[in-house]
């Protein structure tokens, strides 16, 4: 099942195109195998209110390979307001993925103060 309904900010690594499937199921975002049918029915379309926007702030390819930078910068920006254009609406989480999800990790950010 596919999970847009979960809110917040979700930005996955993609240095490689692959790594969005592999993201999208290990974050139990959709059923493992199931990524690529979310992918080609525009499941992940920032333009759609309904979508799970994980590359909203362009990703690796769309920025260059820094391993999570751009995931990193885009959850903030969600979550202070200021991705303009991009902003979703009620994002106080968020989870910015890098590398692989064989190797690599993932960092989460809250808005609200703990």
């Amino acid at each position: 099942m596919f999970r847009p309904d979960l809110g917040g900010a979700r930005t996955v690594y993609d240095g490689f195109s692959p790594f969005v499937y592999m993201w999208m199921e290990v974050l139990s975002l959709c059923p493992v195998g199931e990524a690529h049918r979310v992918v080609l029915e525009g499941g992940i379309d920032c333009d759609r209110p309904k979508s799970l926007p994980v590359l909203s702030g362009g990703g690796a390819l769309g920025n260059g390979r820094m391993h999570g930078v751009p995931q990193m910068l885009e959850c903030y920006l969600q979550l202070a307001g200021r991705a303009r254009e991009r902003q979703r609406t009620d994002v106080s989480v968020g989870v910015a993925c890098h590398s692989s999800p064989h190797y690599g990790g993932a960092v989460v950010y809250s808005a609200v103060p703990y």
